[in-house]
């Protein structure tokens, strides 16, 4: 064994198969598409993330450790970027409060 569960014959079969062109265009076509759907999919996680943080804050829910290791852990954040979140939802929350006045 290899490289994560693969024998070297068939990382030296696979590699032959891309020499032909037409396979190797393939190939290329399909990781292209994987890292552009990553990258979709990570935009959308933050977009989501967000959304669920400010709506918490909407609702005055209490900001402890769980809820932001949950938040965390279900938007692919970091703990930081969770409270950087926060502090952006509190000045911008606070501008509008001004500006209402």
């Amino acid at each position: 064994m290899s490289m994560a569960g693969y024998n070297e014959s068939e990382i030296i079969l696979d590699i032959n198969a891309l020499k032909n062109l037409a396979t190797f265009k393939l190939h290329k076509h399909r990781v292209k598409q994987k890292l552009l759907y990553k990258s979709s999919y990570k935009k959308l996680l933050i977009e989501q993330g967000s959304l669920a943080i400010y709506e918490a804050m909407n609702n005055s829910a209490p900001f402890d450790v769980d809820l932001i290791t949950n938040l965390s852990k279900k938007y692919e954040y970091k703990p930081e970027q969770v409270v950087k979140q926060l502090r952006n939802y509190k000045k911008l929350s606070t501008q509008i409060a001004i500006f209402k006045v």
